[in-house]
């Protein structure tokens, strides 16, 4: 399926600003990434049904999401998903066990 770029208020917030967010299905990471998503580089707020995790944006001296960037090796999947989320101008993604999108173009893993 083709996922859908939502803007929306969650928590914890911190302004008043809708945040641009893709709404994924947790198949989008394998289990292992799942369970140690709190160790990766990005911003994550967990939540009952899985957790919202920050697109870091490029900077101008590095890109936090390249390849070679501290910590990516062990989360293959979830990089792609946050560069893609990137490409589209979403500040987050929501990986959501209750989802169903998910990005026709990267693997899904059943869990």
């Amino acid at each position: 399926s083709t996922p859908t770029l939502t803007a929306g208020m969650f928590s914890p917030r911190d302004g008043v600003t809708p945040r641009v967010y893709l709404d994924l299905s947790t198949a989008v990471v394998t289990k292992a990434e799942m369970v140690a998503i709190m160790q990766a580089p990005p911003r994550v707020i967990w939540h009952e049904f899985g957790a919202w995790v920050h697109v870091s944006p490029t900077s101008n001296d590095e890109d936090p999401l390249a390849e070679d960037s501290q910590g990516w090796a062990d989360f293959p999947n979830l990089r792609k998903v946050l560069l893609h989320a990137r490409s589209l101008g979403a500040g987050w993604v929501n990986l959501d066990s209750d989802g169903f999108d998910t990005i026709s173009t990267l693997p899904t893993f059943d869990w």
